[in-house]
């Protein structure tokens, strides 16, 4: 099991998107725009998450990683 920190996504490019920590993922088929959220594994994105969510999961990481 893996576990994707969700990242938002600044730019869109030619199949490629700059994540706000400035890492450069593979697209895949999926239809991003800047400001969605997704999961990233390696250097691809997994999926495309609400904000509502991605919001959800930082919280938690946050509260248990400290």
């Amino acid at each position: 099991m893996c576990f994707a920190i969700p990242k938002k996504i600044r730019k869109v490019s030619g199949g490629f998107a700059l994540t706000e920590d400035g890492k450069r993922v593979k697209t895949g088929n999926l239809k991003l725009t800047s400001s969605d959220f997704v999961r990233v594994y390696g250097n691809m994105v997994v999926e495309k998450i609400d904000k509502k969510e991605a919001m959800k999961i930082r919280r938690l990481i946050r509260v248990n990683m400290s």
